[in-house]
């Protein structure tokens, strides 16, 4: 059955390779290190099937004037496997802020996979991460514990939890949001990945369990934001992209009509 799910995928990746990007997703956060010195972390998810990984890119640093006021070179670490044709890659920069205070920090790559189905243009969309960061000497942004699935079976309910988690204590809250493009900006005519309508794509407020029952193959980008809170105010945010493909499914049951000739069933059908 595996073997049969993992041709599957790659009859549908390679059916529209010539429109794949590379980027598939990720996630930016930052890592306090003591003092105002913060580890900065960029983690990056390729389809093999794209061009390549660039072996550098720039991250941009910006106070609450939104001008950056400093940005920094970074070279790639990986790739490492991730598996189903997907790679892991990283950027990983040092910066010490000049006080503290709030910042915003991002990384922008064009362009996004021709083939995702729920956004207009997604050819024209810039891959764009940001991270929102209340910096003092101890505060990190939080994190996701639990990977991306990107790959879900057309018919079969999906279930995944990328699990945010803040280690300083402060609150999370998260939502579904559309994902962003060049400067932050919203991506055009974005939906949600198509589902039953029965079980809609939903991410549960208060368990971080997104859910659906997909019903139409394809490529799917969807944006999950995490928000921090200190005594009731929002003092950070992160943003995680995925691409969800939905393939054919290698389990489906066999329907089965049958009539029965015989006293007292005869003329009845039984699926």
């Amino acid at each position: 059955m595996k073997k049969q799910l993992l041709f599957t995928i790659c009859l549908l990746i390679s059916g529209i390779a010539t429109q794949a990007s590379h980027l598939m997703g990720g996630q930016m956060t930052a890592k306090n290190l003591g003092g105002l010195t913060y580890e900065i972390t960029i983690t990056a998810y390729r389809d093999t099937l794209g061009i390549p990984m660039y072996t550098a890119t720039n991250i941009y640093y910006a106070d609450t004037s939104g001008i950056p006021f400093d940005t920094n070179y970074v070279n790639v670490v990986g790739p490492f496997s991730f598996g189903n044709g997907v790679e892991t890659y990283y950027y990983i920069d040092t910066i010490s802020f000049p006080a503290v205070g709030n910042y915003t920090m991002w990384y922008e790559d064009c362009c996004r996979n021709a083939a995702i189905l729920n956004m207009t243009s997604p050819s024209g969309e810039s891959f764009h991460l940001s991270t929102a960061l209340s910096v003092d000497s101890t505060n990190s942004s939080p994190i996701f514990l639990n990977e991306p699935i990107t790959i879900a079976q057309l018919g079969v309910p999906f279930t995944y939890n990328p699990l945010p988690f803040d280690a300083d204590g402060d609150s999370i809250s998260w939502m579904l949001d559309v994902p962003v493009s060049n400067a932050g900006l919203p991506v055009a005519g974005y939906v949600l990945p198509s589902s039953d309508t029965l079980v809609p794509f939903t991410m549960d407020p208060v368990t971080g369990e997104i859910t659906f029952l997909p019903n139409a193959v394809g490529y799917y980008a969807v944006s999950v934001l995490v928000m921090e809170y200190r005594g009731g105010v929002q003092i950070g945010e992160i943003r995680r992209d995925m691409q969800i493909i939905v393939v054919q499914s290698s389990n489906g049951p066999v329907n089965l009509t049958l009539n029965s000739p015989n006293a007292p069933f005869s003329g009845k059908n039984y699926s």
